[in-house]
């Protein structure tokens, strides 16, 4: 099993803004999910792109074949 680097996650309270962007830990943890379940070199695909409110993405991306 192969591991990745998370180096730029592990103090994510320190990133400018992070607690704005993300209130709670559900605003952020599926991306680690999207992570986990693609391959080591796979590249992202934007599958769909709006916005609500102006402001709020509702972009969702595949990644992987």
């Amino acid at each position: 099993m192969q591991t990745r680097s998370i180096g730029y996650f592990e103090d994510l309270e320190a990133a400018p803004d992070f607690r704005r962007n993300h209130p709670t830990e559900e605003h952020l943890l599926p991306l680690f999910f999207a992570f986990g379940a693609a391959e080591p070199d796979a590249d992202a695909e934007l599958l769909h792109r709006s916005y609500e409110y102006g402001s709020i993405s509702m972009s969702y991306f595949r990644f992987g074949k």
